[in-house]
């Protein structure tokens, strides 16, 4: 939301919803880095990025899982 008072102009609560020119539009991605972004992610049936941020591979196996099943448990076609 935007507003503004100037001079000579005056804008009250608008709202900014870009177009994309784009067809078709570019893919969506989200970054992850916690069991809780992961099946965010999941939930809206975005490609994940995963962020590393210091993890062991053993928990990032397990942020994957996360994400699968939630992917599954949406409805979501494939693996994700």
């Amino acid at each position: 939301m935007f507003s503004h008072e100037g001079k000579f102009f005056q804008v009250t609560d608008a709202q900014l919803a870009l177009k994309t020119v784009q067809r078709p539009p570019p893919p969506m991605r989200m970054a992850a880095s916690s069991a809780g972004t992961f099946k965010k992610v999941a939930e809206e049936g975005l490609p994940l990025f995963v962020g590393l941020r210091g993890d062991v591979l053993d928990e990032l196996k397990g942020h994957i899982n996360v994400y699968r099943e939630a992917w599954r448990q949406a409805g979501h076609d494939g693996n994700g």
